[in-house]
């Protein structure tokens, strides 16, 4: 047990500081930003916590510390995202690396402790924001990438795809509290119906969602992004 305590804490150290490095990074953009503040904030018990010796048995506790950081980072860098209205150089590459970011706590929990569920381990609320946070971002750029006329018609399998994968994602968030088993197998064809589904989903899921106080206001702060109309 000793060795599973030490081996989870050396893997979940090494992520901490990596992120504390990013997040140093990405305040010397914007000081006064407030969600790399919090996620400052967090980072440096954490690191004080691993700094005197790092051991305790509430894995549960620094997943979910961990989890918030991550949410905190890449809420920051998806407003730049938005704020540059997806640049078509580096959006592609930028999106998949958010998406793996907000993975992570996910695949961090059913590794360190597999004998638990996830959602037990990080909480459903933040398993929620996880699934809505890459939901809403693929919305965001599926609703950016349906005004370039042009690019649709040359790369329609992409969009398509996009935009079921968000809207998996969406329906995933819906599962987290429902035990109904829903159909996240849509097939779409057209963009035009594909991207109007998509952000009806987006704004009828926050609606439904039970995200706490913090992230609620976040999400609703994104999703007054998404116009309701395409």
């Amino acid at each position: 047990m000793a060795d599973d305590y030490r081996r989870q804490g050396f893997e979940l150290e090494r992520r901490i500081f990596e992120l504390d490095i990013k997040c140093s990074s990405l305040r010397a953009e914007k000081q006064d930003d407030d969600y790399l503040q919090n996620a400052s904030s967090i980072l440096d018990k954490l690191k004080s916590f691993y700094r005197q010796g790092g051991e305790s048995s509430n894995l549960s506790k620094l997943l979910q510390d961990y989890t918030q950081v991550i949410l905190d980072i890449t809420f920051y860098e998806e407003n730049k995202l938005v704020d540059q209205e997806f640049p078509e150089d580096c959006s592609p590459f930028k999106i998949q690396q958010l998406l793996q970011d907000l993975t992570e706590p996910e695949v961090l929990a059913a590794r360190l402790a597999p004998a638990q569920e996830v959602q037990s381990v990080l909480g459903l609320e933040l398993l929620e924001c996880l699934y809505w946070r890459r939901g809403a971002l693929l919305y965001m750029y599926c609703h950016t990438l349906h005004q370039r006329k042009q690019w649709i018609k040359k790369n329609k399998d992409t969009f398509l795809k996009c935009i079921q994968e968000g809207v998996r994602y969406l329906m995933r968030m819906l599962q987290v509290r429902n035990s109904v088993k829903l159909n996240d197998g849509v097939v779409l064809h057209d963009s035009a119906t594909a991207n109007f589904l998509f952000g009806t989903l987006a704004h009828r899921s926050l609606i439904n969602t039970c995200l706490p106080a913090r992230d609620l206001c976040r999400a609703r702060a994104g999703i007054q992004r998404m116009p309701r109309k395409s």
